[in-house]
């Protein structure tokens, strides 16, 4: 194992002098066509590792690892062998349960990263270590990694989310989006089921750019002998439930444009993949918003940045909701509480549903589907007089004939002059 002592209290070897920091993971790229791979860069054709992580937030410095699944594949896309366990980040907090669906009871007694690390280098050795955003990946694990006092190798990465720009013909490239285009199940923030996502999207990310496909560093050597013991590990008592989406928002959220920032901050990306999937279930989640926004505001960025991303997202909407073909009343109503959720009530009043269709002439249905003609419209009702005297109908109450008329009134004396 490279950089990590065979016995089981080996020190961790220093790392080589003048070498620098090491990255964890060192993603591949894509050449493109007629371009030949550089120097130190080679294609890979031997077996993948997929991981995935649960967090107690989108700040690798400040939260921790809750849950890690590894999903192994050999070098023709076979499933090998899948691994998952629950982790305690104690004395920190699990973070929110929209996140993972987990709660403190749920990891009180899981092993801690430093019980699983070598076990999880051992599983990762001789593998490419693919990953939805890799970046982020990269950060937590090597921030556990230090805590535990590890020093792992660096592993060749197949970063999904920016091979999948280059090859998937989606809007954007979040896992729901990606999982609706691939016809995968929807994750659901549980890492094994997460794990199982990122293999299908590499599945068809390596299907067809394989042999394109160059990484700039070597995969470890697995170590010779027997196979590493499995090490502690815990599983899940129970599954997040599938999320139950509206499918009219499901797929208008499916088609939003991702921003400049979502793309290139992983953090914002977390946030905003997980507000999205807050968003698609129909419902008013002003309160779960919120904590998000907390947790992201811990991370570092201002109350300006997150209404700037929120903002962002809500413009996204709109154009989304313009391209289709017709935004009825109910719809509408669906994107003023999306609005009203992420803190803006009022964004979307501009909006007003269209007029319902005019009615087709009369005869224009054919003989196997007729048009019924519609109805003429009711006549208003005739304004006859009525007597307020005699109750009669037919003259005003100042023609009334029962009515008694007065008589003439005598003229009125000059007033004499004082």
């Amino acid at each position: 194992m490279h950089g990590i002592g065979s016995g089981p209290g080996a020190a961790p070897s220093p790392p080589a002098p003048g070498a620098g920091p090491r990255r964890l993971l060192a993603p591949g790229r894509l050449l493109r066509p007629g371009e030949a791979a550089a120097d130190g860069e080679a294609v890979h054709r031997g077996p993948y590792a997929v991981v995935s992580l649960a967090t107690s937030g989108f700040t690798p410095m400040r939260d921790r690892v809750v849950e890690i699944a590894v999903v192994r594949l050999d070098a023709n896309g076979r499933l090998v062998d899948e691994w998952a366990t629950l982790l305690d980040p104690a004395p920190g907090d699990v973070g929110p349960l929209l996140l993972h669906g987990l709660v403190v009871p749920d990891v009180a007694g899981a092993p801690r990263f430093g019980d699983v690390g070598r076990s999880l280098l051992a599983r990762l050795e001789g593998h490419v270590v693919a990953a939805h955003r890799a970046d982020l990946t990269q950060a937590f694990l090597a921030a556990e990694f230090r805590a535990a006092s590890l020093l792992p190798p660096t592993f060749p990465a197949l970063d999904t989310f920016r091979l999948a720009q280059a090859s998937i013909p989606t809007p954007n490239h979040r896992l729901p989006t990606l999982a609706a285009h691939l016809n995968l199940a929807p994750p659901t923030g549980a890492a094994a089921d997460d794990a199982r996502l990122v293999t299908g999207v590499a599945a068809a990310v390596l299907g067809r750019h394989r042999e394109a496909i160059v990484y700039p560093v070597p995969a470890p050597p697995a170590l010779s002998g027997p196979a590493p013991a499995p090490g502690p590990a815990r599983s899940r008592s129970h599954r997040p439930p599938a999320p139950a989406t509206d499918p009219w928002l499901a797929e208008l959220l499916a088609g939003l444009r991702m921003g400049a920032r979502e793309a290139h901050d992983p953090r914002v990306a977390l946030y905003v993949e997980t507000v999205v999937g807050l968003l698609a279930r129909g419902r008013i989640v002003a309160d779960e918003v919120r904590e998000l926004g907390g947790v992201l505001a811990r991370s570092g960025y201002s109350a300006a940045d997150i209404r700037g991303v929120l903002e962002h997202l809500l413009e996204s909407i709109r154009e989304a909701a313009f391209e289709r073909p017709r935004l009825g009343a109910a719809r509408l109503r669906h994107l003023r509480a999306a609005a009203a959720s992420l803190g803006s009530p009022g964004y979307f009043d501009d909006l007003v549903p269209p007029p319902a269709p005019p009615a087709p002439p009369p005869g224009s249905g054919s003989f196997a589907r007729p048009v019924r003609k519609p109805p003429p419209p009711p006549r208003p009702p005739a304004r006859l007089p009525r007597c307020g005297h005699c109750l009669t109908i037919g003259h005003y109450t100042s023609m009334c004939p029962r009515r008694r008329r007065p008589g003439p009134v005598s003229p009125v004396d000059p007033v004499a002059p004082i």
